[in-house]
């Protein structure tokens, strides 16, 4: 594990855990994005992000026609 204050926390896959099967990653960072208007932008075809937590609801108009995105 990786903490860097204000920057991200990366996780990495521990070898040992007992359904190591049942997930194909082998670590996950998380990075803090205080800027409501950075996730929409990041994730319009550039690929930088796989997950989002919060979207501006005045966002999803332009989001939601790229078929390779859900909106859950």
């Amino acid at each position: 594990m990786q903490r860097i204050q204000q920057d991200r926390i990366v996780l990495e896959r521990f070898p040992d855990y007992w359904n190591k099967g049942a997930y194909f990653f082998d670590r996950i960072v998380y990075f803090p994005i205080p800027d409501t208007n950075r996730p929409a932008l990041e994730s319009e075809g550039q690929g930088s992000l796989d997950i989002v937590e919060r979207v501006a609801p005045s966002d999803l108009s332009t989001i939601s026609p790229d078929k390779s995105l859900a909106i859950v």
